[in-house]
């Protein structure tokens, strides 16, 4: 069984749905908050589901206390895009 890793970014939100280990996630929220931390944002990270061959992969959800600018999208929709992740952005 193979999960496809699908992302949703919004203004607030960025949900990452399919991964399929622990390890994934973690080193999915590094990454993000690397490209994402600045002075007054706050990140928020939430998890669902369970990983592994028997469950249908976790989601993580990263929520913002502010909204992400446009260059914020852009630069985390060419950093899923490069990996093959298939992105799907909010028009909020």
């Amino acid at each position: 069984m193979v999960l496809r890793i699908r992302v949703t970014i919004g203004k607030k939100e960025i949900r990452i749905e399919g991964v399929n280990t622990h390890i994934l996630a973690r080193h999915i929220a590094t990454e993000l908050t690397d490209l994402l931390i600045k002075k007054n944002r706050n990140i928020n990270f939430f998890f669902e589901g369970s990983p592994g061959p028997s469950g249908g992969g976790m989601t993580l959800i990263l929520k913002f206390s502010d909204d992400l600018t446009d260059l914020d999208i852009k630069t985390i929709r060419k950093f899923f895009e490069i990996r093959n992740i298939s992105v799907n952005v909010l028009n909020e």
